[in-house]
């Protein structure tokens, strides 16, 4: 038996195909080894007109996954594992369920096992080493979306080929209450306040650790993101959490605001707690002890019914707002904003626009009787109280005045009332500090607005031409998100476009040979304008980066409504929220309450709505008019009796002498 198995080896080896020396390369190249084991990935080759290649591995697991005692929790760094790691598609994306996007969560896979990252890299960087890397933050105003949404195509032609050489890196991170769950500020709990952020430092570690294995130099890394990932790659810029783990900034279209507040998220976490039964309306949220049973309540809780309620939580007109200014013992900010802002990171800094971004203010302008546009300024003064509570001034109703002064006789800048505080200044000011911590920045809007079927939106969510480039509509040319259909003009604005970027990522500068991209000077706010026309010619650099906007909010209220202080508690805000969003979608939202009878198993009795917290937007499950719980309500106590029957009858023909409880106990 020996001898057949001997026989049928040998004749097993004399067929076997002999790797040709392009193979062997190839093996050479899609594996790779790591700290933590070996990864196979695969070569990419675009499928558009360029037929550039790159090298592709995704779902790379950097950290543990983040279930059962380590929700909540900060990211633990993946053990080794044996054998070889399929790195071949991309792993779960993290859970989430968000009424902020039409897109539903179920265009590919979601769990909490969801801290992966991938990377896309060049046959010349994987042979020679020492390229530049981008680690991308990806957007979904942190609630939503994951690393799949960037197109493999417009990666590998923009970054990852050989004559680009500039590795792409992205990532999931935890989001929604998942990421930024905040249930004290004050107290000093068992988990900490802004997960998803320390999820990025835990990816940014990696990355600098293992790079090198993709042909990547860990001392050429630029951070940078779009949109919510934009603000959250400026709350890493100037943490220091993150210090030394980047050598470049990019922030495109959302930077940090000038503070964030301590309790940000704290009212929608508690919302949730109660929704899961983990919490109700005479909950101790003082008490350090009562606060952490609702942190092992809300970790026996199944992630799925979590994100689900996440979801209802919104239906009541709040939601989780990105990261909190927290303080403490391994805090992710540890100081306030102010102060970080005193000992910024010197290295170069690239950030911009889109020239038409969110036009959020849209629902404040009516059409009259004869067909003339106006700002209505009923909903004016509502957006102008909102948009300063992030600010005490010493007189705020002077302020507000002044806002609506400056806003009310124009319909353009109304559109733009958003965008100028939090988009724009914020833009020119990250350009101005960086300058003054010693570094170059270098500010840009992007300007071109002649896309058309290049970007594809559903007709619920078409944007006019007058609001366009809208906010996002460069990634299309850049990381392909909504990428529709591409003339051959398309593929030309992409190649000019990109080079802008990689460029920067590269050399710290923008400018080339065919590109002349000045360095910010604050005496003239001068910027780059992206533009193309008809021979593909951009303008280049101009001055006077949204002058309006930046001498009304840094000069001219203050003039008229005196000094202010930053906003340091999020109650403010959410007294407006519900306001804003029916204004801005027309939903009426109401108020919602959860009693302590409920969840204590006991029947509930017809209660006056208690505050949720001492906020001034109680938060929960909704009551009708005459004073009964809302069908969701009703429905889920119907069920949960009727659960609870059975299983009292099941014990009942169990033990037989066991008599029937008083008092239930409550959940935990």
């Amino acid at each position: 038996m020996r001898i057949v198995i001997l026989v049928t080896f040998l004749i097993g080896l004399i067929g076997a195909k002999v790797p040709t020396f392009e193979e062997k390369v190839e093996q050479y190249l899609t594996l790779r080894q790591t700290s933590n084991g070996f990864v196979q990935g695969r070569k990419s080759i675009a499928t558009t007109y360029s037929k550039r290649t790159g090298y592709v591995f995704q779902g790379i697991p950097y950290a543990k996954a983040p279930i059962d005692s380590l929700r909540y929790q900060k990211p633990v760094p993946h053990a080794p594992w044996s054998g070889i790691l399929n790195a071949t598609t991309f792993g779960a994306a993290c859970l989430w369920n968000s009424s902020v996007t039409n897109q539903l969560p179920n265009y590919t896979k979601t769990s909490e096992d969801c801290l992966f990252l991938n990377i896309y890299t060049s046959k010349n960087c994987l042979l020679k080493g020492n390229c530049s890397v981008a680690v991308y933050v990806h957007g979904g105003n942190f609630n939503f979306d994951s690393p799949i949404i960037l197109l493999e195509d417009s990666l590998i032609e923009n970054f990852a080929n050989d004559q680009r050489n500039v590795i792409f890196v992205s990532f999931s991170y935890r989001e929604g209450s998942f990421g930024f769950l905040n249930l004290n500020y004050k107290l000093n709990l068992s988990i900490p306040k802004n997960q998803g952020m320390f999820d990025m430092v835990e990816a940014l570690k990696w990355t600098k650790n293992e790079i090198a294995n993709f042909g990547g130099s860990p001392d050429k890394i630029t951070l940078t993101g779009h949109s919510s990932g934009s603000i959250c790659a400026a709350g890493l810029y100037i943490s220091p959490q993150a210090k030394g783990l980047f050598n470049k900034a990019m922030f495109m279209s959302g930077t940090r605001g000038n503070g964030y507040y301590p309790d940000n998220n704290q009212n929608t976490s508690r919302t949730l707690a109660g929704l899961v039964g983990c919490a109700h309306d005479n909950t101790d949220w003082e008490s350090l002890e009562v606060v952490e049973e609702i942190i092992t309540c809300l970790k026996s809780k199944p992630g799925q019914l979590l994100i689900d309620n996440q979801a209802v939580v919104e239906s009541f007109g709040v939601r989780v707002a990105g990261y909190a200014n927290d303080f403490g013992e391994d805090a992710f900010f540890g100081k306030t904003f102010a102060e970080l802002e005193k000992d910024l990171p010197k290295v170069p800094v690239m950030t911009g626009v889109v020239r038409e971004e969110m036009s959020d203010g849209k629902s404040l302008i009516d059409i009259d009787k004869k067909n003339v546009s106006f700002v209505n300024k009923t909903k004016l003064r509502i957006f102008c109280e909102y948009t300063l509570t992030t600010k005490v001034f010493k007189n705020q109703t002077l302020a507000v005045e002044a806002c609506v002064d400056h806003y009310g006789e124009d319909t353009y800048k109304a559109k733009h009332i958003y965008d100028d505080i939090s988009l724009f200044i914020k833009h020119l000011r990250d350009a101005r500090d960086a300058t003054l911590a010693g570094a170059k920045s270098y500010l840009y809007q992007f300007n071109y607005n002649q896309s058309g079927d290049a970007m594809f939106l559903s007709k619920e969510y078409a944007v006019p031409d007058q609001d366009r480039p809208y906010h996002s509509e460069e990634l299309i040319y850049l990381v392909g998100i909504h990428k529709g259909t591409f003339a051959p003009k398309d593929y030309i604005i992409q190649e000019k476009f990109s080079e802008l970027i990689t460029n920067f990522i590269k050399n710290g500068y923008p400018s080339s040979e065919n590109i002349t991209f000045d360095a910010f000077d604050a005496t003239l706010n001068n910027y780059y304008v992206i533009d193309f026309d008809e021979n593909f010619t951009m303008p280049g650099m101009t001055n006077n980066f949204h002058s309006e906007a930046d001498n009304f909010w840094n000069k001219e209220i203050i003039n008229k409504a005196g000094p202010y202080v930053m906003n340091m508690h999020e109650e403010a805000q959410i007294l407006f929220t519900p306001k804003i969003n029916e204004i801005e979608d027309g939903k009426l939202y109401k108020p919602f309450t959860f009693p302590d009878e409920y969840y204590s198993k006991k029947t509930p009795k017809i209660l006056p709505i208690i505050p949720f917290t001492n906020m001034s937007l109680p938060p929960t499950l909704p009551i009708t008019e005459d004073g009964q719980y809302s069908s969701i309500a009703t429905i889920f106590m119907v069920g949960f009796f009727f659960l609870l029957l059975i299983l009292l009858a099941t014990c009942i023909l169990r033990c037989l002498n066991t008599s029937k409880r008083s008092k239930y106990e409550p959940f935990v």
